[in-house]
């Protein structure tokens, strides 16, 4: 006689929006105007914006979980095959030469610059490697249902992260560059090359398939906000603000300047922001005449030297054709 089967129970991931998960109203202080908002329910490609500014508060994907660990997989992949193969390959007068990834911090080294090679590799692999695979362990822990170890701080280390990822401009960088010195020798462009673009765009992929509203109430849930906290209202005249990780408002009190969700380091409004903000742009208005004026770089070739300013490597990619770049 056969025995019945019974239905086995497997852990999946619960993608379904937060607001539908919880009865009570979630509220944000928006990060550009500290307007007190709550959220609606969303679906998924639905946004939230501020009644206000119109800020982006919170959007909602599609299978985030999913999304976001098979986009920082292929990243990763694609980073990988940038680092083992040619990036690009030199010929002058019948003399070759190849250069990897891996030797932009050692050319620089060579040439007495050890901060600003180590500045470039941690800011185009060493960072967005550790981004990538921290992606990649907070996702599979929740497609498990199970967070994984330090869960809490390697998501909250992910906003610190992203300012610091800087693999698309490296690209543009090499791409003037390479045009500049394809008048002098013949470039071959390597398998690396190429594969490091394509790990630039799904790393910008990556960072905009995260979902941190629902990532962070997957880990944490969400505590109540502060009672007494009112919509229509700024939140700074609530002594309240909105914590600049996950979202959560949080009371601003001496001593205990902490977010109760994630632990990230709180901060009321930044006070005289306004005359901040005119005496940095009135300082980089200063600074950007004699950044344009003076040559930011000097090629050598054969023993002769030529300055070039940013305005003339403009004017020279457009005498070459080169319309995309020069923009």
């Amino acid at each position: 006689m056969k025995r019945p089967s019974l239905p086995v129970n497997t852990p999946q991931v619960d993608c379904s929006p937060p607001e539908t998960r919880t009865q009570r109203r979630r509220l944000r202080a928006c990060h550009e105007c500290d307007w007190v908002s709550a959220l609606p329910p969303l679906n998924s490609g639905e946004k939230a914006t501020c009644p206000r500014c119109s800020h982006v508060l919170v959007k909602r994907h599609r299978y985030p979980a999913q999304r976001s660990m098979a986009l920082a997989l292929a990243s990763l992949v694609a980073l990988i095959v940038a680092v083992s193969f040619p990036f690009v390959s030199f010929s002058v007068s019948g003399v070759g030469n190849r250069i990897d990834l891996s030797q932009t911090a050692t050319t620089l080294i060579a040439f007495h610059q050890p901060i600003v090679a180590i500045a470039v590799m941690m800011t185009i692999v060493v960072l967005p490697a550790v981004y990538l695979v921290s992606v990649v362990w907070l996702q599979f822990g929740l497609l498990q249902s199970r967070p994984m170890p330090f869960s809490r701080d390697i998501a909250r280390s992910l906003a610190h992260l992203t300012p610091w990822m800087m693999a698309d401009v490296f690209i543009i960088g090499a791409l003037v560059s390479l045009i500049k010195v394809a008048g002098m020798a013949q470039i071959e462009l390597g398998i690396s090359f190429w594969a490091f673009c394509l790990f630039a765009i799904l790393l910008l992929m990556t960072v905009q398939s995260i979902d941190a509203d629902w990532m962070w109430f997957s880990l944490e849930g969400e505590p109540l906000a502060p009672e007494g906290t009112l919509t229509g209202t700024t939140a700074a005249s609530q002594h309240v603000t909105g914590c600049p990780t996950c979202g959560l408002i949080n009371r601003i009190q001496h001593g205990k300047e902490r977010c109760v969700r994630c632990h990230e380091k709180l901060h009321k409004r930044l006070p005289h922001s306004l005359q901040r903000t005119w005496a940095l742009l009135f300082a980089a208005s200063i600074m950007y005449i004699p950044a344009n004026l003076y040559p930011i770089m000097t090629t050598t070739s054969l023993g002769s030297s030529a300055p070039s300013t940013i305005v003339g490597g403009v004017v020279q990619l457009i005498q070459m054709g080169s319309w995309p770049v020069a923009a």
